[in-house]
């Protein structure tokens, strides 16, 4: 699927090279519900802003992939090896993902950003050369904002999954 200019694009960050590897081989992104923004069925695509971890790569985002569906799992259920983890019994939500597709140009970061998620469109992402560029302003934030405290509302009725 091509990232089209209406697109409701989530930024995840990708802390760690190991995370990455986790992400191609299964195809999927996990956020703990915890941390997790609203999530909503509009939300198109998924696209991963590499840190500092990541070498040349770092402070950039350079794919995408679309977002086929989410559910929530626990922790234990997503690394079955590591049932004495901490968080092992933690609710996550589990994002699956289309094929992962390399942006025509990266998105870097010209100045240090922190942040954890971030909504964008198609048409930013394609756009940005740096990622100032990307956060929704005026109208695009508040209808986004609006259709994603409905979702919130609506999710948290319904007890949580969504494919």
């Amino acid at each position: 699927m091509e990232l089209f200019p209406e697109a409701i694009v989530l930024i995840a960050v990708v802390r760690h090279p190991q995370d990455w590897q986790w992400i191609q081989e299964t195809r999927a992104y996990r956020i703990p519900l915890r941390h997790a923004p609203p999530l909503a069925p509009f939300v198109d695509f998924v696209a991963f802003y590499h840190t500092a971890a990541f070498g040349p790569e770092r402070w950039s985002i350079r794919y995408y992939a679309p977002l086929r569906g989410y559910e929530l799992v626990r922790r234990r259920d997503l690394f079955p090896e590591e049932l004495d983890h901490p968080r092992a019994e933690a609710l996550y939500y589990l994002l699956q993902l289309g094929p992962m597709q390399p942006l025509p140009r990266p998105v870097a970061s010209r100045r240090w950003h922190r942040f954890t998620f971030l909504f964008t469109t198609g048409e930013r992402l394609l756009q940005a050369s740096d990622l100032s560029e990307l956060p929704l302003e005026g109208i695009e934030r508040q209808l986004l904002r609006g259709a994603l405290r409905e979702e919130s509302q609506t999710f948290n009725r319904r007890g949580g999954s969504s494919t």
